[in-house]
């Protein structure tokens, strides 16, 4: 993997998770279930988005 691959998966997530929050506003996300389904989706991904930009300046060019 390139450092531009990893610059674009780190764009490309950040964008998806902003659009995701966007598109939840207005829809009502109250129900317990869903809640947690979300919030550990979004620690998740927040944990994935550190360590692949924790990973990027290691990456070699090709």
């Amino acid at each position: 993997m390139s450092r531009i691959q990893v610059d674009n998966a780190t764009e490309e997530l950040t964008a998806a998770m902003t659009q995701l929050r966007e598109t939840l506003r207005g829809i009502p996300t109250n129900s317990g279930k869903f809640k947690r389904l979300y919030e550990r989706a979004r620690l998740a991904t927040g944990d994935l988005l550190v360590g692949v930009t924790d990973v990027a300046p290691k990456v070699r060019p090709e």
